[in-house]
C-alpha cells in the first residue's frame, strides 16, 4: 500500500473496473476476466517506428505497417498520425477481447 507501480507495469481501466479490481483484489480480477497481463503490457508498451520509403513516411507497430503521409507534409504530421493510429489499434484489440469475453 502507498506505493505506485511504474506506468510500464499498469493497464488502463475505467472507473467501474478500477473499483472492482480494488474490491475483489488483483488476482481474482485477473482470473475473472481471464487477463493476460504480460500480453497487455507488451501491447501497451510496444514501440512504433517511422521510416521513409519512396517519398513517404511509413510507420511500423507490431505487425502493422501504416502509410502516414508524404515527406513534404512534414514529420510532425506523421508522428501525430502514427500516435492516433496506434492508439486506435490498441483500443480495437482490447475491445475485441472485451466483446469476445462478454459474448460467452
Amino acid at each position: 500500500m502507498g506505493q505506485k507501480c511504474s506506468d510500464l507495469e499498469t493497464i488502463p481501466l475505467n472507473s467501474l473496473y478500477h473499483r472492482e479490481q480494488h474490491r475483489i483484489g488483483l488476482k481474482k480480477f485477473v482470473r475473472t476476466y481471464e487477463l493476460d497481463i504480460p500480453a497487455l503490457l507488451d501491447l501497451l508498451t510496444a514501440k512504433a517506428t517511422i521510416k521513409t520509403w519512396e517519398g513517404r513516411y511509413i510507420g511500423h507497430w507490431q505487425n502493422e505497417v501504416l502509410v502516414l503521409g508524404f515527406v513534404e507534409q512534414g514529420i510532425d504530421r506523421s508522428f501525430r498520425l502514427l500516435k492516433d493510429r496506434v492508439r486506435d489499434l490498441i483500443r480495437d484489440r482490447i475491445l475485441a477481447r472485451v466483446y469476445k469475453f462478454q459474448a460467452r
